[in-house]
């Protein structure tokens, strides 16, 4: 209790943590509350990027940690895979008589909205694509996930969305899912090695731990959830 309790004093100033995507999602709004209530010395700064961004920003250092959609790479960097995420590829509505014949070759030959290529969804595209030998005919780029949503919608192309987007979309009668098209990866909470030992890191991660109902070992915070090092 001594030690948590010196801990608890001993955090205080500015931690800043790289967003993506929808704040829900990430499970903000409860990472805030607890630490909000637990350390109401810290002040949390988020900052919005794609995964690619998140990670340059925390081996630049312009914050102190992130989430980020797929495996993270550097050598600088460890991770916490925290939950597993489904993305799904959907087509305007009106096309989805077409897309069910078409096999992968067929579908890589309509219109394909990318994302840039630091958004993770770009990188799982790519792969998603390359496994089954055909390459998309991207004709527009953007790295919202709501524009890709109403760029579909409108009747643009095909893009690739996460599952509970894509199936909000389809209730709403605004997209079809291609039933092939699924493509799962994780998300991941990333920080820099050199800051493992910080006790606002370990006060973090602890936090993270608590929201997503990851294991906590009893030693060292730096080793929560099998941490990915690089």
């Amino acid at each position: 209790m001594a030690q948590a309790q010196a801990l608890r004093e001993g955090i205080s100033g500015e931690y800043r943590i790289g967003t993506i995507t929808d704040p829900v999602i990430l499970r903000l709004g409860e990472l805030l509350s607890c630490m909000t209530s637990r350390y109401p010395d810290l002040r949390l700064i988020l900052i919005q990027g794609i995964s690619g961004d998140v990670v340059d920003w925390v081996i630049e250092g312009r914050v102190d940690a992130g989430y980020v959609i797929g495996e993270p790479g550097g050598y600088r960097i460890a991770a916490i895979k925290v939950a597993p995420v489904t993305l799904r590829v959907v087509a305007p509505a009106a096309w989805s008589d077409e897309i069910k014949r078409r096999d992968w070759a067929g579908i890589a030959e309509l219109p394909w909205i990318a994302t840039p290529a630091k958004c993770s969804f770009n990188r799982l595209a790519v792969q998603m694509f390359a496994r089954h030998g055909v390459k998309p005919q991207t004709v527009v780029e953007t790295d919202q996930e709501h524009t890709l949503r109403e760029l579909v919608a409108s009747g643009i192309g095909l893009t690739l969305l996460r599952e509970d987007v894509a199936l909000n979309a389809l209730a709403a009668g605004e997209v079809t899912i291609w039933e092939p098209g699924v493509e799962v990866s994780h998300l991941y909470f990333i920080f820099a090695r050199e800051n493992e030992n910080s006790p606002a890191l370990q006060a973090i991660l602890t936090a993270v731990c608590n929201v997503w109902g990851l294991s906590i070992p009893h030693n060292s915070i730096s080793g929560v959830g099998a941490p990915i090092n690089y």
